[in-house]
């Protein structure tokens, strides 16, 4: 069964971060209503991407490296780069991965649009706004 995770993002110069304070979109009941305010919001806010093809293919085929340790559920921060660039751990972005990246709302605009919700008792709505104040990045994974 897939798990659906709600990511903060933090982003610097050639790198990315899923930061370590994810959390786990259940119970589904819950999970479709909340994917189903934040397209009425803007359908870019619930924009999902499969966790599994976040690194690029280089990583999935060097040998020796362990898949299991891109888990979601580890609760540490996962760090990734963009190609080219050289970090001294982490993962590098697969094309597609740098391609949903892009299409991806800016804190700036995501605050707006969930200011736009007005007040609301939704926990999810209120933990985004904290990460988006705080000028990070919101991304939707989902975890097969």
């Amino acid at each position: 069964m897939a798990g659906y995770w709600l990511v903060p993002l933090e982003t610097g110069g050639n790198s990315v971060e899923l930061g370590g304070d994810r959390i786990l979109l259940e119970p589904e009941e819950r999970r479709i209503a909340f994917m189903d305010t934040l397209k009425a919001l803007h359908p870019r806010l619930s924009l999902t991407f499969k966790s599994h093809l976040l690194p690029g293919e280089e990583e999935a085929q060097a040998c020796g490296l362990d898949a299991a340790e891109f888990l979601l559920s580890g609760g540490k921060g996962i760090a990734l780069h963009y190609p080219g660039s050289a970090p001294a751990d982490g993962w590098t972005l697969s094309h597609c991965a740098e391609a949903y990246l892009d299409r991806l709302l800016p804190p700036a605009e995501i605050k707006a649009h969930l200011d736009a919700a007005g007040e609301t008792g939704e926990e999810w709505i209120r933990i985004m706004r904290s990460w988006v104040n705080a000028g990070r990045g919101i991304i939707l994974l989902r975890e097969e």
